[in-house]
């Protein structure tokens, strides 16, 4: 019988796969059911995939509140209807007049917090209906802008029409976005060329497994070598090392009232005595910390 896997995968995800069908690969070489992915990466895009088994698809949620870190290349000039390399030619225009001067301004403005238009070619929804299936249709529907954060964007290399750039953002950025808008301002469009995830969270891409080394170890069920453990995402929280009596009353559903001056919903990692994560907590004013996730049923039946 396969053994279950529970924990996280850094998976290095390859140009021409969706990331749902690394997960569906990922799934068939490990037997096992539960298994998800965080911050999806479109085909022509490679690099940094988290990957959840098991209990580990509950902490996939806290990716999105991670930084993500980018290798993108963007192209002036050329406008498609995807606002990448995957979409038909729409527009082309002379870039030979931008200057690298005229680049490094126009980003000035896509610094910090922004607001932006998602795209049509998009997995948003509206009234259920994935808005990439309306474009496909020649259907464009209104799509309100949202407030996304810039934490860095540097050009790297110019190489006039094509320049690169090393990005970090937070939840919600389009690059494939952000490169249309930058052509927008420079007056000559432009489309995202390239686009490598280099980091999500605490993954990073020099330790990201390729799919070779990934089917091979779990084929083989040895799966354990490669997991990273569940808690991986969520190490910059506080941690709470539980006594004896602290994890009973916790395994029943109890609040545990500790003398700490915490602030309304802080969150913390719960451990027993042997260093499993048993649960993540948040601090509720008046009634003490409680379990929003419970990992204390994993554990006892892995004693």
């Amino acid at each position: 019988m396969t053994q279950a896997l529970h924990g996280l995968l850094n998976v290095h995800k390859p140009i021409g796969f969706t990331s749902m069908q690394v997960v569906e690969r990922v799934r068939r070489w490990s037997g096992q059911r539960r298994v998800g992915h965080a911050g999806t990466l479109d085909p022509l895009a490679s690099g940094v995939l988290p990957i959840g088994l098991g209990q580990g698809t509950r902490m996939l949620e806290f990716f999105d509140e991670v930084t993500k870190e980018y290798r993108a290349t963007i192209e002036l000039g050329t406008e498609t209807a995807t606002f990448d390399a995957e979409g038909p030619v729409v527009a082309q225009r002379d870039a030979s007049h931008v200057t690298l001067v005229q680049v490094e301004q126009a980003l000035g403005q896509f610094r910090g917090v922004i607001h932006q238009r998602p795209p049509m070619y998009s997995a948003l929804k509206v009234q259920g209906v994935p808005l990439y299936r309306l474009a496909r249709r020649g259907i464009e529907v209104e799509r309100p802008e949202r407030e996304v954060v810039v934490h860095k964007l540097d050009l790297t290399d110019w190489s006039s029409p094509r320049f690169d750039l090393l990005v970090v953002v937070g939840r919600g950025l389009y690059l494939r976005a952000l490169a249309h808008d930058l052509g927008q301002v420079l007056g000559c469009g432009a489309y995202l060329q390239n686009l490598v995830r280099v980091r999500s969270g605490p993954f990073r891409i020099e330790e990201s497994l390729p799919l070779e080394t990934l089917e091979t170890k779990l084929r083989e069920e040895q799966g354990q070598e490669i997991i990273c453990a569940m808690d991986e995402v969520v190490l910059s929280w506080p941690a709470l090392l539980l006594n004896s009596a602290q994890v009973r009353a916790l395994r029943k559903g109890q609040p545990l009232y500790l003398a700490l001056d915490t602030p309304q919903g802080t969150r913390c990692r719960a451990y027993g005595l042997e260093g499993e994560l048993l649960a993540l907590l948040r601090y509720e004013s008046g009634q003490g910390w409680r379990p929003f996730k419970s990992f204390a049923a994993l554990n006892e039946s892995a004693a």
